[in-house]
């Protein structure tokens, strides 16, 4: 008998999440849940890890409860419009998008 570990229900529970959301087409598809995973993690961990630096930097309290909301908040949009294949916005009229960003069309 094989025994079940921690990691093993995770990934079971993480396949049968992505075979659920994928039978409602709620999402696009290609979405690999690892990556999903590591970006989420990534989101979450370094905020919280450099907190005091940054605070100091941007001379702004990272961890009242407002802020932890915002930033909960800010977190579910990414990872959502990732996921929904949300990240091509109109580009405004007279506009170009180049490297740098943002230009008017006559530069």
């Amino acid at each position: 008998m094989t025994e079940v570990t921690e990691p093993d229900r995770v990934r079971d529970l993480g396949d049968a999440l992505v075979l659920a959301v994928r039978s409602l087409h709620l999402f696009r598809g290609g979405i690999d849940p690892v990556d999903l995973y590591v970006a989420i993690c990534a989101l979450c961990l370094f905020y919280f890890s450099h907190q005091h630096t940054l605070a100091v930097i941007f001379e702004r309290k990272l961890t009242t409860p407002a802020a932890l909301k915002k930033r909960k908040a800010i977190i579910a949009d990414m990872i959502i419009r990732y996921l929904r294949g949300d990240v091509k916005q109109p580009t405004p009229a007279g506009m170009r998008l180049d490297s740098a960003g943002l230009i008017p069309l006559s530069l």
